[in-house]
């Protein structure tokens, strides 16, 4: 009987643990002694130490797999998708960027900052390990190891990458997933303690409505990009993805949703070659849906906590690492903000507690980012071929590829 309880505990829908975690937090943590919720705290910064520790090699594990699996793509076609991506994952960014700072400010009444109190909660001891390679310079170098090898391919160096992958893949999902509940707890422990918690749980319930109106706007207008702005085409469109960003919504998984995604892609497209070849290319790293939440969600924590929006030029240089992490993101979930949490801190001034709190909003709104990527892969898949078309391109290449 035990057992079974556990069970269907561990089977739980990680958002709705989530949601147990801060409602404990919030209404239980003010009755809790301040002796357990700072074991909590020591137990959470341990964890996020043992995670900024290993990050280095996870994303350089990630991207390299990822950059040496596209050998056997055309290399035209891989140069153009990969700038494609690229240049949509940025501009959807800097968007996102124009957008938060324009309606913020007047969520300024919701959005306080967080005053600093006397009644700070302290570790009962600071965790630190050392740091040997930076996560940016990881990324470098799989870029360039990536590149090397997809021009002179290893069946050996591919086979190591995928292995590598692998291992590190189910060390986050058996390893580090199943302790996310008590990563979070820690830190919400420390924002309750310190008066905090009712603040951001009441004050970001406007934040998930501005994302939503975000996904609207981005979404018309990608899609009326692709549709030469006819209106009726646009609506169209968006009809044929409206069954993949329902099963983006429910599973939570690009990958899962890819099938749909793809009839979609053959409905909209009437190419099944270009839809064949960008879908399953572009599933896992273009991701419009985090490339807008995850810089608004950014800018309301900075605004929430008292910390001024950074320039464009200080946004510009963390956008283009964020763009980067979306080459290496872990098919886990929250894996898409666990990449980017050493670019918060390093170039947003995140502090731990940012870091977690990013991190539960990440997850809680993940079926919505979900739902938001796979409806963007479907347009990006429409300008792609809409191009390809233009240009006139050989698309030989692409069948014998």
């Amino acid at each position: 009987m035990i057992k079974i309880i556990f069970d269907k505990i561990f089977k739980i829908n990680l958002s709705i643990k989530l949601l147990i975690i801060i409602c404990f937090g919030l209404f239980i943590g003010a009755y809790l002694p301040s002796t357990f919720k700072a074991g909590f705290y020591t137990i959470s910064l341990m964890i996020e130490e043992l995670l900024m520790f290993i990050m280095p090699g996870i994303i350089f594990c990630f991207l390299f797999s990822s950059i040496i699996s596209f050998k056997n793509k055309a290399l035209p076609l891989i140069t153009l998708l990969f700038a494609a991506v690229s240049i949509s994952n940025f501009s959807s960014s800097i968007f996102s960027y124009f957008f938060g700072i324009s309606t913020l400010p007047y969520l300024s009444t919701t959005f306080k900052p967080i005053s600093q109190t006397a009644n700070e909660l302290l570790p009962l001891w600071e965790p630190k390990l050392p740091l040997f390679i930076s996560s940016e310079s990881a990324l470098i170098v799989a870029l360039i190891f990536g590149i090397v090898f997809s021009i002179y391919p290893s069946s050996r160096v591919e086979s190591v990458a995928l292995k590598l992958k692998k291992i590190v893949s189910v060390l986050l999902e058996k390893g580090f997933t199943p302790i996310l509940p008590f990563f979070i707890l820690g830190f919400l422990f420390k924002i309750q303690h310190e008066g905090a918690l009712g603040i951001l749980i009441e004050g970001y319930g406007p934040i998930f409505i501005l994302i939503l109106f975000l996904f609207f706007l981005y979404i018309i207008f990608l899609y009326s990009i692709a549709a030469n702005f006819n209106i009726k085409k646009v609506f169209s469109y968006i009809r044929n993805t409206i069954p993949s960003g329902v099963m983006g919504f429910t599973t939570m998984s690009s990958i899962a949703t890819m099938p749909v995604t793809l009839q979609a892609a053959e409905k909209n497209t009437k190419d099944q070659i270009i839809s064949e070849t960008v879908i399953p290319f572009t599933v896992n790293i273009h991701l419009i849906g985090d490339t807008l939440a995850i810089p608004m969600m950014a800018l309301a924590i900075l605004a929430s906590f008292g910390v001024p929006f950074p320039t464009l030029g200080q946004y510009i240089f963390f956008s283009s690492y964020f763009v980067l992490c979306r080459f290496a993101v872990a098919a886990i979930p929250g894996g898409g903000i666990l990449m980017v949490l050493p670019i918060l801190e390093s170039y947003l001034g995140f502090s731990p507690e940012m870091s977690a709190l990013i991190t539960t909003l990440f997850i809680l709104f993940d079926p919505f980012l979900t739902a938001a990527n796979v409806i963007g892969n479907g347009g990006f898949t429409l300008l792609i071929a809409s191009l390809l078309k233009t240009k006139k391109v050989n698309m030989a290449f692409i069948k014998n590829s």
